[in-house]
């Protein structure tokens, strides 16, 4: 049996997320802003087509470390039903029965601090 090990791009793209997770930024849609770790400014990955504009043109079946890192800041982050920025999940207040009133919100929601204040919901 085969033991696949990741490649070198993923190991770094996740590297990446580690050290700069606050610096990646959704942007629109499926569109995330990723830091360059080698020169000032950022590139932009589209994760539903898998393209970044860095430029890196890995083996087929790979993507590179800003794709990696883009689709771990996806994975560990959920949009506020508030004001629909996206926030680590453990920053978000996830409402359920009994800690929220009124019509606006419904169980299962997620809301950021501010947006959980603003509603009056206790967390």
């Amino acid at each position: 049996m085969t033991i696949a090990h990741p490649s070198t791009r993923a190991v770094r793209g996740l590297e990446l997320y580690r050290e700069r997770a606050d610096e990646i930024k959704h942007v629109k849609g499926s569109v995330w802003s990723v830091p360059s770790c080698s020169r000032p400014g950022v590139y932009l990955v589209d994760l539903a087509s898998g393209i970044c504009t860095c430029g890196d043109m890995p083996p087929a079946g790979e993507v590179c470390k800003h794709t990696t890192a883009a689709t771990f800041a996806r994975a560990k982050t959920s949009e506020c039903a508030g004001c629909g920025r996206r926030f680590r999940w453990r920053e978000l207040v996830e409402l359920v029965e009994g800690n929220h009133d009124g019509p606006t919100f419904f169980d299962g929601d997620s809301l950021c601090p501010a947006c959980a204040d603003a509603a009056g919901v206790e967390h």
